[in-house]
């Protein structure tokens, strides 16, 4: 048995017909009946009934196989696309740039891992920065892959911009300023006005900032902002209590008994985006864009 009498059977069994199954595949009918034949004679069952008033149709037999060799011959194209993939690949490194402070969410985990084992000749090496590293680290190549707010990168042509999910915004409020508002089912921006917000300085993340000023103004007051250097700076302000901040719900700040998550409507939800160079010169990112792709399809 091998894979080319499978394949017959298969699109024999599709259209019933045995001109049309061998005018598919590209092959004489004598070779599409001889190769069924052969495989009929190895199983030792007859698999087609030919009735030239009925036309033809599976035996009994050939129904209970047909499963059996859609699934074999899925497995074998499976094989083959990994093997190639592993050829393709050879030995390379793709280095991937997430955000500081961002925890991996299943998604991220899921894609991260089905490409490793898709790819296994390919070395992952991920570390975290705050959002001008990222975005510059990318433009240098010292990053072939990063992870970060869509609206921080969307107006860089240079960079092929991929979804990946949207995350809510919450306020990050120190407990030692949360004791003192005074409590609520829900809350608006305008009850944290006199409160220091914090947030990671203009030329880091220069939209955030600009967000920020937005959507306060937007509620009638002109925020007082404290700038931190990076995100790390800026968490640990927020353990020390030097202010409030808004953040994603997948940030590890909300882990801390310091800090309390609450939730206010004026805030939008944040775009995480998978973002590569368009001429990227590192050949596994171009594998990578392809399994994203079909990742993204098939999920």
């Amino acid at each position: 048995m091998n894979r080319i009498q499978i394949r017959c059977f298969l699109e024999t069994a599709k259209c019933l017909n045995f001109s049309k199954a061998a005018a598919n595949l590209f092959i004489s009918q004598p070779t599409l009946s001889r190769n069924i034949s052969m495989l009929e004679k190895e199983l030792g069952i007859k698999l087609f009934l030919r009735n030239s008033f009925q036309g033809t149709s599976l035996t009994p037999a050939g129904s209970c196989m047909l499963d059996a060799f859609k699934e074999s011959d899925k497995l074998i194209e499976d094989a083959i696309r990994r093997a190639h993939n592993i050829a393709q690949s050879e030995s390379h490194t793709l280095s991937l740039g997430l955000l500081e402070g961002q925890m991996m969410d299943e998604k991220l985990g899921s894609i991260l891992s089905e490409f490793s084992k898709e790819y296994p000749n390919i070395k992952l090496e991920m570390t975290k920065e705050s959002f001008g590293e990222l975005s510059r680290k990318l433009e240098s190549d010292d990053y072939d892959i990063i992870i970060t707010i869509d609206a921080e990168v969307k107006n860089n042509k240079n960079i092929k911009i991929k979804p990946l999910y949207t995350l809510p915004t919450y306020l990050a409020v120190p407990t030692s300023i949360y004791k003192k508002i005074p409590k609520k089912d829900n809350y608006s921006l305008k009850d944290f006005k006199d409160c220091n917000f914090i947030c990671t300085v203009k030329n880091d993340a220069p939209a955030i900032a600009n967000m920020l000023t937005t959507v306060c103004n937007k509620c009638g007051f002109e925020p007082k902002i404290k700038f931190a250097c990076n995100l790390q700076e800026e968490a640990a302000m927020l353990e020390m209590g030097s202010g409030i901040a808004g953040l994603n719900s997948y940030h590890s700040i909300f882990h801390s008994p310091n800090i309390k998550s609450i939730n206010v409507k004026e805030f939008e939800a944040q775009v995480f985006s998978i973002c590569w160079k368009q001429a990227a010169p590192n050949p596994a990112v171009n594998l990578f864009s392809r399994f994203y792709n079909n990742f993204c399809k098939n999920s």
